[in-house]
């Protein structure tokens, strides 16, 4: 049982490592490379390691822009133009915009639910949750399988290297499903009921093994009425929900903020979640970054949040502590 639980932390700590690499930039294909354009920064992470780096990838929507109101730079317009393929959520006016210019193939989401994607019910509303399905694992996979595909056929000399670069990738992605699982069960989460900001967070629970019950967020610019949220205060004083999670996205907006007050009132415990890069270097590094942050709020008090300048550096801290308690436990095996 140590072993195994020493072997889970050492993975963890291991992704932690991934922190510390240079995050994907914008690239061009000057070098005659094939140029991707997608739209969202945990999209480029997903094609870049699925084809092992041979492509090079530009984002449309960049770090810190709110996706739903963007649109497309002149730059973007350039790159879309350039682009030999478009990877897409599906559902962003701004893709609607590029589209309109671009040449190259789009691929979207009936290209990667052949491939295996599943969306879940939006909590408490039902309904596919259109909105961060890349957070699970297994969407990951279906993401870079349906890219690698598609780029088969634009560059064909390259299929070999893309076949080789996504076999890795599924390799990455087994182990990876393997340390939030082993993290999940140790932290005691599975099954747990949370209550989730925005509609992607669910993915995020859900690969925990968690159930999301409600969403706060219910649309753009919309949010639960006060009976419902009422409702839920009652249930997490019950004991009957004991989480709320809150994003680096919904954090500036009112489903976030509300949240936050939710769980402050009522005594929720406050799970500060990433559902975009932002900045991080890898697939890998965001899930890394997620369980450190899930770790450090279990060891803090209900509610205690404290913004994400603290969330940083107790993320950071448990990054170490998460190292250390992996290597005593492998050597104690």
């Amino acid at each position: 049982m140590r072993l195994e639980r020493g072997r889970a932390l050492l993975i963890l700590a291991s992704l932690w490592l991934t922190l510390l690499s240079p995050s994907i930039s914008p690239a061009s294909s000057d070098d005659g490379r094939v140029l991707v354009a997608v739209s969202l920064e945990p999209l480029g992470a997903i094609v870049s390691e699925a084809t092992g780096g041979h492509v090079d990838v530009f984002v449309i929507v960049p770090e810190g822009a709110e996706p739903h109101t963007y649109q497309a730079t002149p730059e973007a317009i350039e790159a879309v133009e350039r682009a030999a393929l478009i990877v897409t959520v599906a559902h962003l006016p701004v893709e609607e915009q590029v589209a309109e210019v671009a040449d190259a193939p789009v691929i979207g989401m009936e290209d990667y639910q052949r491939h295996g994607l599943r969306l879940i019910p939006v909590p408490g509303q039902g309904g596919d949750d259109i909105h961060g399905f890349w957070l699970d694992p297994n969407n990951a996979l279906a993401i870079g399988e349906a890219a690698v595909e598609a780029l088969e056929r634009i560059d064909p000399g390259g299929a070999e290297a893309y076949e080789e670069s996504l076999s890795q990738f599924r390799g990455k992605i087994e182990s990876l499903k393997e340390t939030i699982n082993s993290f999940s069960s140790s932290r005691g989460l599975r099954a747990q009921k949370v209550i989730v900001s925005v509609p992607a967070e669910a993915y995020i629970a859900s690969t925990l093994g968690m159930i999301p019950v409600d969403t706060i967020g219910r649309g753009p610019g919309a949010v639960i009425g006060a009976g419902e949220l009422d409702q839920l205060g009652r249930a997490v004083e019950r004991g009957e929900v004991r989480f709320v999670t809150v994003s680096e996205v919904s954090e500036r907006l009112k489903p976030g903020q509300m949240a936050i007050q939710l769980a402050e009132e009522h005594g929720a415990t406050i799970l500060r979640v990433r559902v975009l890069s932002s900045g991080l270097s890898s697939y890998e590094a965001l899930w890394a970054w997620n369980l450190g942050s899930i770790d450090s709020s279990l060891r803090a008090t209900p509610a205690e949040g404290g913004g994400w300048s603290l969330a940083m550096c107790v993320v950071a801290a448990s990054a170490v502590a998460i190292l250390g308690l992996a290597v005593a436990l492998w050597k104690a095996a």
